[in-house]
């Protein structure tokens, strides 16, 4: 097995520590709402979760091939970046107006992407 270069490590752990932000923050926050009844608590599995799923592990796939490591039960990793997608996507739809959908995808797709080159 060969050691990772920092070039991919760094982007990967600075990543890894804004999707667990992102996912820690509506878990807080929709505990909260919750005791207090004013709103909707975050269900992962909203809109753009399925799509973001086929994003991320095409994204995956493709780094994976490229690195010479696909195996189909590895794309399983392309949940984590999909399940950071949808709940960066809870997080800021609700202070940004206009947050487009390309950012959720965008987000599970690099995340994906360098968890596919990772050689785990």
């Amino acid at each position: 097995m060969t050691s990772p270069t920092p070039l991919l490590v760094v982007p990967e752990l600075i990543w890894t520590i804004a999707a667990g932000a992102s996912v820690i923050t509506p878990v807080v926050t929709s505990a909260r709402t919750k005791r207090q009844g004013t709103s909707s608590a975050w269900d992962p599995f909203t809109a753009p979760f399925p799509a973001a799923v086929a994003v991320a592990a095409l994204a995956y796939a493709a780094a994976a091939l490229a690195a010479d490591r696909l195996s189909f039960s590895a794309v399983a990793f392309s949940l984590w970046p999909a399940m950071a997608a949808s709940a960066l996507h809870y997080t800021v739809s609700g202070r940004i107006r206009r947050w487009p959908n390309w950012a959720d995808y965008g987000f599970a797709a690099i995340g994906a992407l360098l968890y596919g080159a990772l050689p785990i």
